[in-house]
């Protein structure tokens, strides 16, 4: 469950730095 969620974030957050710019 944990793991499977992480993945699933991780997924549209790697999506969201491939067409943005970092926010730092």
């Amino acid at each position: 469950m944990m793991e499977r969620s992480t993945a699933v974030w991780q997924s549209w957050n790697w999506d969201l730095k491939d067409h943005n710019p970092p926010l730092k």
